[in-house]
């Protein structure tokens, strides 16, 4: 079956519509203002942002937990060589 260059032209031209009709609408369903992308370009930076700052935290967080696990072990050797050499705690 073949289509002359009208037929064809006029798929095309109903099927672009319905992709975009059908884009629209699952846009706006997920809240999303079609008819202003600058300010959905804003929102997705700033999702971006809080995402890699979250990530930062993330990293940060686990460094200084353990750096606290490291000086909590090195203090509690610290404290048993130090009781070994002097021979525990004071008496009263």
């Amino acid at each position: 079956m073949e289509w002359d260059e009208a037929t064809k032209a006029l798929i095309n031209d109903v099927a672009e519509k319905a992709a975009n009709e059908t884009m629209e609408r699952t846009m706006t369903t997920f809240g999303i203002d079609v008819a202003n992308p600058l300010e959905v370009q804003a929102d997705f930076r700033f999702i971006r942002g809080m995402r890699e700052n979250w990530n930062s935290v993330k990293s940060r967080s686990i460094f200084v937990a353990v750096g606290l696990m490291i000086t909590g072990f090195f203090t509690f050797l610290w404290a048993a060589v130090k009781s070994s050499l002097y021979g525990g705690p004071p008496a009263n």
